[in-house]
């Protein structure tokens, strides 16, 4: 593809240069224990939630919704197939269809205060992870100081360039009045 992230990844591949992206939740204990938790069963959804703040130039949800979808990337897996985004002045919401016909939810609230959080529906039960007190960044900043001592990166960049095209996708959507759109 020729879209910015992958010529980044290409580059960052060609001069074997190491690097990752992540939000801080990937790193939450709270999610990681919840989603290695077996009595949930097989997951079948997620919906994940939080204040957002409408940045243009940013593109609708790279300032804060990439908090939540890298949520719904841990829940759901990669290889999110399609994507609606849904647009107001007070919020927006976008809906990805995983393998599986499992759907992640992401709604970003704005003007108001909203937890960041996460509910995983399992086939056994439900649980929800809240990251307002727990959000990982003690053990993002540990996972970065390994980066820079071994040059190992703790997220593959193909799981960060599948975020990134999930929100490319919802940004087409949002444009084309929440039409679906497929992953590329």
């Amino acid at each position: 593809s020729d879209r910015p992230a992958c010529r980044s990844s290409r580059r960052k591949s060609e001069t074997h240069t190491p690097f990752f992206s992540s939000s801080g939740f990937r790193f939450s204990s709270d999610l990681n224990d919840t989603l290695a938790d077996r009595s949930l069963g097989e997951i079948r959804g997620a919906v994940a939630y939080g204040n957002g703040e409408n940045i243009p130039q940013e593109g609708t949800l790279f300032y804060e919704g990439i908090h939540a979808v890298e949520t719904l990337y841990m829940a759901l897996g990669p290889d999110c197939q399609s994507v609606r985004c849904v647009n107001t002045p007070d919020s927006v919401s976008a809906i990805g269809v995983w393998p599986g016909d499992r759907l992640g939810v992401l709604y970003d609230v704005r003007n108001g205060r909203t937890p960041h959080e996460i509910t995983v529906f399992g086939r056994k039960k439900v649980q929800v992870v809240n990251f307002d007190a727990h959000h990982g960044y003690n053990s993002l900043t540990e996972a970065i100081v390994r980066f820079f001592q071994t040059g190992v990166a703790p997220v593959k960049p193909e799981q960060t360039l599948q975020i990134i095209a999930f929100l490319e996708a919802a940004g087409r959507s949002e444009h084309l009045n929440g039409a679906p759109v497929a992953i590329e």
